[in-house]
């Protein structure tokens, strides 16, 4: 995998909960960073926060 990026996330964990893993791998780091961003945008309409705004 020399050259490729890759994100993974957990769609839905919860804690105390076996959740999956989905990882995505890219060819540059661009399109990681912009999956990224599709990711956290789709996760903050839902109402996520970062942990940094928690505290």
């Amino acid at each position: 995998m020399q050259g490729s990026e890759s994100l993974a996330h957990d769609p839905a964990k919860r804690a105390g909960t076996t959740g999956q893993t989905m990882v995505q791998t890219f060819d540059a780091s661009a399109e990681a960073g912009e999956a990224f961003g599709r990711l956290e945008r789709a996760k903050r309409r839902r109402g996520y926060t970062s942990a940094e705004e928690r505290v």
